[in-house]
């Protein structure tokens, strides 16, 4: 028999077993949907991390266990491929119940095919029944009372998504080449520290003929660093701009406080922001802007690196597959008050305002939406997410539980100063896509300062314009639609049946539409050309 006959029945009987596969799953569902009584709910994610996928499917085999009847099913997207994979299925009809999303974004789509959670959520939750919890609103379950923009839709008044953890970013280094070159040299504390601490080891690396680089890095990987240090850089700014250290900058009020011209380019702490921006990236492997982030991490798994900045919804992953005993600390900033980079500084900042994340949205279309938030509840209870972050290895949501001893290094770190602004304050729309892809103007070896202040002087302003313009159309839309909320309130009110209830929404919404309007006119009256 040739090869080429050989090649044809192995690539047939590889598709056989392809299709049989997924004959087999397709099979397995139908027969549960089949089963009468039986109640399927799907909940999506992209969460590929082995140990995260697994606390998700323990989680589910834990509620159908006590819950017979109702079939939890977990689907893992591709987060490249998840934004289009999910909005395909919202539009499509048949979207899961459950679904990860990023933000809230636009307020028309978000209101059109998810569900309020606001009700329930004002409520104690169930499964929190004999805990310290036991009579706290769902809300205050949560280390931030959801007060973040990924929960609570302030347009609308209403919340509409909870998570399930919260995240920070932390270095996570190879204990085992750490010894071997560095001996029991501890952690840097400032910047110049880390600047001689990755010096130091390229040279004893080079003697020792160990092809490693001391700061591994990819495009995605990168970014924390930048805005980690560019923010340490504006922290004495963002107090004299708005007069209070407990000040925390949004997108709009950045832009239109660079429109009036507030701060510039030539400001001397955004300069000093893009010089350690261009300072740190030194520290990374020549090519670092062409990794991925899944290369960034398969590379630093492989032993090729003393150390990778990353957030703790790696940490348990890294652990898991890497050969070598990790360990962790902060990405140090430069010293207050010291010459260069500390001038800016006021101190260490505080992760106090680190919100929970990786939240989920119940879909209207789900088909149970009484079992889909119950298991949610279920997810989020004391017990739940103390078994959820037990098993993923990340950072609990709720009051109360406690993280692995494993990812406590990654914990927020509550003292410190109010942090400063870095450029992805100025958001993702086009104002951050200007900031992202005139980059390479200050990267690399023919890059610098200079030819990316010429290029953002160019670039940034017609930018900052069109998204506080888009904004202002926006939002007049949304006030637009509230009128007739507010008249459909109006009219309920008549009802003595329902009037408390309508009279109550009918003036949050009023107080809603208000403070839309006064905002966009804010927005208005600050640009060159007000948008009518």
């Amino acid at each position: 028999m040739n090869r080429e006959r050989l090649s044809l029945i192995a690539g047939l009987t590889l598709l056989a077993v392809v299709f049989a596969s997924a004959s087999l799953n397709i099979w397995k569902r139908s027969s549960n949907e089949a089963k009468p009584g039986q109640k399927i709910i799907r909940l999506a994610h992209w969460q590929l991390e082995p140990p995260v996928r697994a606390a998700f499917e323990k989680i589910a085999a834990i509620y159908m266990e006590e819950h017979p009847g109702v079939t939890i099913e977990t689907i893992a997207v591709p987060e490249r491929t998840y934004a289009q994979w999910f909005m395909t299925r919202l539009v499509g009809g048949f979207a899961p119940d459950l679904i990860e999303i990023r933000s809230n974004g636009d307020s028309a789509l978000i209101s059109r095919y998810f569900t309020p959670l606001t009700e329930a959520i004002e409520k104690p939750n169930p499964y929190n029944a004999g805990t310290p919890l036991a009579d706290a609103s769902w809300r205050n379950t949560f280390i931030d009372g959801l007060a973040n923009d990924q929960a609570y839709h302030p347009q609308l008044l209403d919340y509409y998504a909870v998570p399930v953890s919260q995240f920070t970013n932390r270095i996570i280094y190879n204990q085992a080449l750490w010894r071997e070159v560095l001996g029991d040299t501890p952690h840097p504390a400032t910047y110049a520290e880390l600047i001689a601490l990755c010096t130091r080891f390229s040279e004893e690396a080079r003697k020792k003929g160990r092809a490693v680089v001391p700061f591994l890095s990819s495009k995605y990987h990168a970014s924390g660093v930048y805005n980690r240090l560019f923010s340490s850089q504006t922290q004495k700014l963002t107090e004299q701009l708005r007069g209070t250290p407990l000040f925390i900058y949004n997108t709009v009020e950045l832009q239109l406080d660079y429109i009036r011209g507030d701060w510039s380019l030539d400001t001397p702490e955004i300069v000093s922001g893009l010089n350690i921006t261009r300072d740190v990236s030194t520290l990374f492997q020549s090519g670092y802007e062409q990794l991925s982030r899944e290369d960034g991490g398969f590379r630093f798994l492989q032993g090729t690196a003393l150390m990778i900045y990353t957030g703790s919804w790696d940490y348990a992953s890294f652990r898991d597959q890497a050969q070598f005993k990790l360990g962790v600390f902060d990405l140090p900033i430069p010293e207050a008050g010291s010459a260069g980079f500390g001038q800016y500084v006021a101190g260490e900042p505080s992760e106090g305002g680190v919100a929970t994340n990786a939240v989920f949205s119940l879909a209207r279309q789900s088909q149970y939406p009484a079992e889909a938030l119950d298991f949610l509840q279920f997810l989020t209870s004391e017990r739940g997410n103390r078994l959820f972050a037990e098993a993923s290895g990340w950072l609990p949501a709720i009051v109360g539980v406690k993280p692995d001893k494993d990812i406590q290094p990654f914990y927020p770190e509550i003292e410190g100063v109010r942090n400063g602004f870095d450029t992805s304050t100025l958001g993702q729309q086009n104002a951050g896509r200007v900031v992202e892809s005139g980059r390479h103007a200050l990267l690399g070896p023919n890059g610098s300062v200079e030819a990316y202040r010429t290029y953002l002087k160019q670039e940034l302003g017609p930018a900052v314009r069109e998204d506080l313009e888009r904004i202002v159309v926006q939002q007049n839309k949304v006030v637009q639609r509230q009128d007739s909320v507010i008249a459909a309130y109006a009219q309920l009110a008549r009802n003595p049946e329902h009037a408390a209830g309508a009279l109550r929404k009918m003036r949050e919404n009023e107080e809603s539409q208000t403070t839309l309007e006064t905002l966009t006119a804010w927005i208005s009256l600050n640009l060159d050309e007000p948008v009518r």
